[in-house]
């Protein structure tokens, strides 16, 4: 269900993979809409391609993505790493609980490196993924988003504003 506030939702809807395009077009049809919540909706590579290609349209103006427990794999993850780079209005991904990073795929690097190009990106939750915390991809993917959060809180302030002028000396 959508709401007026750009908000579009399908929690846990059986059969989730199968309305996928149903979703794609209400989303579509929402040109207000910034939040974008489908997790649990078995969605599979299948469905988190179709969502790259969403993020991906001209004018998509997502802000918040959560694709959480969706079986989404290394074809999926990298759907989304191909249009992550380029994206520019997405502030926060889940991707938590799904399969993303195995230690013989290239998925986890190829996500990195596209969240290192992205500059808007403030938070990426990934738990529950075979990626682990130490891992170069995890280092690379933290220091993206702290870089992109130090830049979001500077120009979140406000400007200085000029010291006043000083005094004129007496004569």
């Amino acid at each position: 269900p959508a709401d007026t506030e750009g908000w579009l939702g399908f929690p846990a809807t059986p059969g989730g993979r199968a309305k996928v395009p149903g979703l794609l077009d209400a989303a579509r049809a929402l040109p207000r809409l910034r939040e974008l919540s489908l997790f649990s909706n078995n969605l599979g590579n299948d469905g988190a391609a179709a969502i790259a290609g969403l993020l991906g349209e001209l004018g998509c103006r997502l802000e918040s993505l959560d694709l959480g427990d969706n079986r989404i794999g290394t074809v999926g993850a990298l759907a989304l790493a191909g249009v992550l780079a380029k994206q520019t209005t997405l502030t926060t991904l889940g991707l938590w609980e799904n399969h993303i990073g195995s230690a013989d795929k290239p998925d986890a690097e190829k996500l990195a490196k596209a969240i290192q190009r992205n500059k808007c990106l403030l938070s990426v939750t990934l738990h529950g993924n075979p990626i682990e915390a130490r891992t170069s991809p995890m280092a690379m993917i933290s220091r993206a988003l702290l870089r992109n959060n130090k830049h979001a809180a500077a120009s979140a302030e406000p400007p200085t504003p000029p010291a006043p002028a000083p005094a004129p000396l007496p004569d």
